[in-house]
């Protein structure tokens, strides 16, 4: 899931990055329990 998320965010970072306005994606992930 991680790996995916990763390539996902580069893939929108490339398209966004490249138009006339540029924007920079942000990606976030929520760890509920650090313990397991």
């Amino acid at each position: 899931m991680l790996e995916k998320a990763i390539k996902n965010h580069f893939k929108l970072e490339k398209q966004y990055l490249t138009q006339t306005v540029r924007i920079k994606p942000l990606s976030l992930f929520f760890i509920d329990n650090i313990e397991e």
